[in-house]
């Protein structure tokens, strides 16, 4: 090789090094800053809409009409037969996601699953406080959490 195609070379190698270095500070400039979900935070608006008997359904995909009340401190939801709303889903993780009631609002949390939990079309990188009506994705289910009739 002449010293010119070793100099081109280690150029070459040089720049892509760089690449991979700021592609890495890029990502960890990111999660430092910490970004949005997306998904609608609230206050809740008055004790009685609070009280108001709440359920977790399955609004499209295989496991569409499944209801879980929550009433229940949290919902866990994959595809273990532990879970309170099991989805037999491949997409989904043995134990995908966690749903917990609080006074202000229902918290998801992605429990470290494979494919994520999607909150209004948005991967789910920390727990997102939401509130009734929001969608969320799990494997190939969406679900909300709706007011249900006594």
């Amino acid at each position: 090789m002449t010293d010119l195609v070793v100099t081109v070379i280690r150029f070459g190698f040089l720049l892509l090094l760089w690449f991979a270095i700021l592609s890495i500070f890029n990502a960890l400039r990111k999660d430092i800053s910490g970004s949005s979900s997306g998904a609608v935070l609230f206050k809740p608006k008055t004790l009685k809409q609070q009280n108001e008997p709440r359920a977790l359904v399955v609004i499209d995909g295989p496991a569409q009409g499944k209801i879980v009340n929550i009433a229940k401190h949290p919902i866990s939801i994959g595809r273990a037969s532990v879970c309170d709303l099991v989805l037999d889903d491949d997409f989904i993780s043995s134990k995908h996601a966690r749903i917990t009631n609080q006074a202000e609002g229902y918290l998801v949390e992605d429990l470290g699953s494979t494919n994520g939990t999607w909150v209004e079309g948005e991967k789910l990188t920390q727990p997102v406080l939401i509130k009734p009506g929001v969608r969320i994705k799990i494997g190939r289910n969406t679900l909300t959490i709706r007011k249900v009739e006594v």
